[in-house]
């Protein structure tokens, strides 16, 4: 799956919301996997579902501090992630993914 970011994200699409928010409410997401998710969720056209996967991945544990050590790479997708999404998602990712 790593290798095929289709499948990571029909793997990720499968995931619940609440079961991410689960797994990383005792785990820091690192930055490494951070900028992952970013370049699989830049392929995705449903919005709504790239939002609302933010909204639960930014729920994890210290993920302020994730953002802290977050390079250009990452900070550049999250921009141009919420460039894409729908007002209702843009102004609440941009606040929680602000670094």
């Amino acid at each position: 799956m790593k290798k095929d970011p289709t499948n990571l994200l029909a793997y990720l699409k499968q995931i619940p919301f609440s079961n991410l928010e689960g797994y990383f409410k005792n785990a820091e997401v690192s930055v490494e996997l951070l900028g992952g998710l970013l370049d699989v969720l830049t392929l995705e056209a449903e919005q709504v579902w790239v939002g609302n996967f933010l909204v639960s991945l930014a729920k994890a544990q210290n993920f302020d501090m994730t953002l802290m050590f977050a390079e250009d790479k990452e900070k550049s997708l999250i921009k141009e992630i919420v460039g894409k999404l729908p007002t209702e998602f843009a102004g609440k990712v941009k606040q929680m993914y602000s670094t």
